[in-house]
């Protein structure tokens, strides 16, 4: 009987080391996870962070549809003498400072010199009263930003 209760004792507890081992394992995993958006997150933020400013390119204002309370476009101005490429449009939580949308754009949106155009975006804001910063990125590397509110506040910039 003692050999009996010895035996279930070693098989319950040898299931319970298995569980423990997958628990362990599960966890690792999440942190392996965590660990590796954190280094993307960082990269990201580091390589936007270390552009140069466009300095021939303006932003506008932005384009919102009020009543679906998406982003719709952003409105950009060459002011230099020579054509410029637009490669990607990266929208930030700026309170946050996190990255919440990017645009890619391949081939790049081309503005001519004095040439005013909406590059076309689509992307729900939040509906609660947030600030944002949306950065637009030229082809030879230099950035511009632009902050804005949504809903509005007094001290933004109202839409195009």
């Amino acid at each position: 009987m003692v050999a009996f209760f010895t035996v279930k004792a070693l098989s319950e507890a040898s299931s319970g080391v298995g569980i423990w081992k997958k628990g362990l394992a599960a966890l690792s995993l999440v942190f392996i996870g965590i660990i590796i958006v954190s280094a993307v997150y960082f990269y990201v933020q580091a390589s936007l962070a270390g552009m140069p400013e466009a300095e021939n390119l303006e932003i506008e204002g932005v384009k919102i549809d009020w009543k679906d309370s998406r982003l719709t476009g952003v409105e950009v101005a060459n002011n230099g003498s020579k054509p410029l490429g637009i490669v990607k449009v990266v929208l930030l939580d700026a309170e946050a400072r996190l990255a919440v949308y990017s645009q890619g754009f391949s081939p790049p949106v081309m503005l001519n010199a004095g040439e005013v155009k909406v590059v076309n975006l689509s992307h729900k804001l939040l509906a609660h009263p947030r600030d944002y910063e949306i950065m637009v990125v030229t082809a030879d590397g230099a950035a511009k930003t632009y902050d804005f509110s949504y809903p509005f506040r007094r001290h933004t910039a109202h839409p195009v």
